[in-house]
């Protein structure tokens, strides 16, 4: 074999190497692109996740906030009328012996 028949094996071996090489950095190139966009899409839905969690808890939160005001409020309000309720007693009380006495 001669001299340029050695060269030109050699260089379509050449060509053969690199054009393989460019597709399999094509290829990676796809697999790097897909595996980022799904992360992304992952993160992303972990993150929403994450949102409408923290959105219940804060609710939840609230609702709590919200029953335990409403109990202090009818305490308040049972222990108020408790007090109108003793204080009404007292009252027909006093105006019962003023009456007796001024029979």
């Amino acid at each position: 074999m001669d001299l340029e028949t050695q060269i030109a094996k050699l260089q379509a071996l050449e060509e053969t190497i690199n054009r393989e090489k460019q597709e399999r950095l094509a290829e990676l190139s796809k697999e790097i692109e897909d595996s980022s966009s799904q992360l992304k899409e992952e993160l992303k839905e972990q993150a929403k996740s994450k949102r409408d969690k923290d959105k219940q808890r804060q609710e939840t939160y609230e609702q709590f906030q919200t029953e335990r005001e409403q109990t202090y409020l009818d305490k308040k309000a049972a222990k108020a009328a408790e007090k109108r309720a003793r204080e009404e007693a007292k009252r027909a009380a006093a105006l019962g012996k003023m009456r007796k006495k001024g029979e």
